[in-house]
């Protein structure tokens, strides 16, 4: 390769990681990191139980959650809430390098989540980063998650 063939492809791959569209390398990041998180069967439930009680402490309404004793994290009720939720993020973030799959997946989640239009699918996802950011410091990756999350947000809620 010649120094301008060089160029052109770094300048390539920096504007592909600056489109803010959760690119390959970031989507194998977040894979990679949330099978730290959530692939580690003992640590599912307490990952759970932190994301849930850091949300509810910055966002304190807990009306769309009555249907899941939302009142009580700790509840049985809850505590497979929590299950669902983070399962169906599990398939998602399986999915993200296998696009075709995953946004059929995206339209699925977004046909059962019009029934809960006032999903703060944001305000979750701040909590859940912050959540990353305190189990894996040292992997975690903050700019692969944002643009990751988004992609899926995007996904559940279009």
């Amino acid at each position: 390769m010649n120094t301008v063939t060089v160029v052109l492809v770094l300048l390539g791959c920096i504007a592909s990681a600056m489109t803010g569209d959760c690119n390959t390398l970031q989507r194998t990041k977040v894979k990679y990191q949330w099978s730290i998180v959530y692939g580690a069967t003992d640590n599912r439930q307490a990952f759970g139980t932190l994301v849930w009680r850091d949300f509810f402490g910055l966002y304190p309404d807990r009306s769309l959650f009555s249907g899941v004793r939302g009142e009580n994290i700790y509840s049985p009720e809850f505590r497979a809430h929590v299950v669902r939720v983070f399962a169906g993020f599990d398939i998602l973030i399986s999915l993200l390098d296998q696009e075709d799959i995953l946004n059929s997946a995206l339209a699925h989640y977004a046909a059962f989540h019009k029934q809960f239009p006032s999903i703060p699918f944001k305000e979750f996802g701040v909590v859940l980063l912050e959540a990353l950011a305190k189990t894996i410091p040292e992997q975690f990756d903050q700019d692969a998650w944002s643009q990751c999350y988004a992609v899926i947000v995007a996904g559940v809620t279009a």
